[in-house]
């Protein structure tokens, strides 16, 4: 049977891991990041909109706040669905980054309806709110969450690269890349990925594993989890 290896942090990677299982495969959750929630009032007073990039976001938020009548956007599905599940106005479920969110907020929102607060983790690969500022908007990010990598591949898993009962793995994210090729680097068991296929979530997160030789590279036809699950299908199946 096809192992898959998944490196979500917990609680995302057991959803996908159910859904691997379902369709045949065997997963081999190995989360690369711990995510740590530091959640905090925010002052949401004269915020038209708030922005999730992530699921994570919104949970920390949501611990500490009751604005939740607000207008949202989100990127990804899994944040979406939070979103609304707390009981915000989500006007916005993107999949193509930080750019096509931009856009959108440019064309449903005006500087002068007030301030746009983008809710994030500690790391970011676009500021939104700077991003913003220059088209004249009141804007404003706020940390709620940090994601910390591992040191070190947990035991089981280092042992299934290396016995080579690994088919392929999963990358949701650069950060998430780039500590697999760190540690893959660290350990000085680079030969391993020539058998293995990785499947990328975007560009993006495909470029942080250039620097290693893989059986092959997939970059997912779109970003989402569902399009990872297709491409996972057609290469096996």
């Amino acid at each position: 049977m096809t192992s898959v290896m998944i490196t979500r942090p917990k609680g995302p990677d057991e959803v996908l891991a159910d859904r691997l299982a379902d369709l045949g495969y065997v997963p081999v959750c190995e989360p690369l990041l711990r995510i740590h929630l530091d959640p905090k009032p925010i002052d949401c007073s004269g915020v038209q909109a708030v922005v999730f990039t992530s699921a994570n976001a919104v949970a920390s938020f949501c611990k500490t706040n009751t604005d939740h009548g607000l207008t949202a956007f989100a990127v990804g599905h899994a944040t979406a669905k939070m979103a609304r599940r707390n009981k915000f106005s989500v006007v916005y479920q993107g999949t193509k980054g930080a750019e096509a969110l931009i856009a959108e907020i440019l064309d449903i929102c005006s500087p002068e309806m007030g301030e746009i607060l983008h809710v994030s983790g500690d790391e970011v690969k676009i500021n939104i709110a700077r991003s913003l500022q220059e088209f004249g908007f009141k804007a404003r990010r706020e940390v709620v969450y940090r994601a910390e990598p591992v040191k070190k591949f947990s035991e089981p898993g280092f042992e299934a690269l290396k016995k080579g009962t690994i088919d392929a793995v999963i990358f949701f994210s650069p950060r998430t890349g780039q500590t697999f090729a760190n540690l893959i680097q660290n350990a000085r068991i680079e030969g391993v990925c020539e058998t293995l296929r990785a499947f990328c979530f975007s560009k993006p997160v495909a470029a942080e594993l250039n620097c290693l030789v893989w059986k092959d590279l997939i970059i997912a036809r779109e970003p989402s989890a569902n399009s990872l699950v297709a491409a996972i299908s057609q290469c096996f199946n």
